[in-house]
């Protein structure tokens, strides 16, 4: 009898030491997990240069090479040594399909291009046809749709031509996902009438979430923005919204990794001019910062230097959640980048995490400040 009690106890204690232990690795696991990673590519030689450098952090390639015209018309290649990395890398391939035109001034989403092709099922068809060869040719695990600059009269062709597409697309096993402007409510009033009516409006969260695989929310751009591509607060707002909409394990949370940059009148003050801009252009001017700190000059000296390539000022804002400007003047005229960094991409990054999104989409490769590939 005695004995049986000792084996009973000693199994006791196994036991109770098992399950502290599989709670414990329980626990590490799921602090530990990674958000699944879709990276936006363009080709370029900085997109070029990160992804070769970074594609073993990489689960997705949204490649944007595929572009359409009017006729149903679409041009563009993934290149050979690309579709060859994210295969020894195990990559799911997604290229974009989107409506850009590009021109020597510059590229744009061209509406004319979206009214053409939504209200002509031909072109859908012929679509479909193109990306299905792609596809099977060349393997991909499917597309995703960046069509933008659509007008709210469009909606109803621009949801048949998703639900005609998925149901294409399912006959071989191609996975649809699109990428979504964001939007903080269904109220009109809550934007300015244009970026309703061109940009917003067309998406409908709900029945674009029921009939796509995922869908990525362009948390970035945000209108009307104080400074910074994405406000923290204002992040939240369209995630908050988006899952409301659209159930999680279909979201991937759009997360910027390019900056603006403004001229201004007077530093920090009103804003034009703005573009988008790379990591490098503010390491650049955080070199001279620090070299400036090393320099000492008489008035007449500061005076110069700063009328042709000086940088004026530079700080955190909190407010606007942790998120870096800095400010400095070329050949008289100022300007202030508001970029984004590792402590915004982290914030952001635990932002997604902590609602239960699995997935993030990051624009775009070759933009980023390389410190952030240490968080993933």
């Amino acid at each position: 009898m005695k004995k049986l009690l000792k084996l009973l106890f000693i199994f006791y204690i196994i036991s109770c030491f098992v399950n502290i232990t599989f709670a414990q690795n329980v626990n590490t696991d799921s602090s530990s997990t990674k958000l699944e990673a879709l990276w936006y590519y363009t080709e370029s030689p900085r997109s070029r240069e990160s992804f070769f450098k970074h594609s073993e952090k990489i689960d997705i390639l949204g490649s944007q090479v595929y572009f359409l015209s009017f006729n149903g018309a679409v041009s563009g290649e993934v290149k050979a040594d690309i579709l060859a990395e994210s295969k020894k890398q195990n990559i799911k391939v997604m290229p974009l399909l989107a409506n850009i035109v590009k021109t020597k001034n510059g590229e744009y989403f061209s509406q004319p291009i979206m009214n053409d092709f939504l209200e002509n099922t031909e072109n859908w068809q012929k679509v479909s046809k193109f990306l299905k060869e792609k596809a099977i040719k060349n393997n991909y695990y499917g597309y995703q749709l960046d069509l933008e600059n659509i007008n709210i009269k469009q909606k109803d062709n621009f949801i048949a031509f998703v639900e005609y597409l998925k149901k294409d697309f399912e006959k071989v096993n191609l996975k649809l996902s699109a990428a979504i402007v964001s939007k903080i409510s269904d109220n009109p009033k809550d934007y300015k009438a244009s970026y309703w009516n061109n940009w917003a409006a067309v998406y409908d969260y709900k029945k674009l979430g029921e009939i796509l695989d995922f869908v990525s929310v362009m948390a970035y751009d945000q209108p009307q923005s104080p400074g910074p591509v994405a406000t923290l607060d204002w992040s939240k707002k369209v995630m908050d919204y988006t899952i409301t909409q659209i159930s999680k394990e279909k979201v991937s949370f759009g997360i910027p990794t390019y900056s603006w940059v403004y001229r201004s009148e007077k530093l920090k003050n009103k804003k034009m001019h703005f573009k988008m801009v790379d990591y490098g252009l503010v390491n650049t001017w955080k070199a001279q910062e620090e070299k400036q700190k090393l320099i000492k000059l008489s008035a007449d000296g500061y005076k110069k230097a700063y009328a042709n390539y000086w940088t004026t000022g530079s700080g955190i804002n909190e407010k606007y959640g942790n998120i870096s400007w800095l400010s400095y003047n070329l050949n008289g005229k100022n300007y202030t980048i508001w970029y984004e960094d590792k402590a915004s991409f982290d914030k952001k990054y635990n932002q997604i995490k902590d609602v239960g999104i699995k997935s993030f989409s990051a624009w775009v490769l070759g933009d980023e400040d390389p410190k952030i590939w240490e968080s993933l």
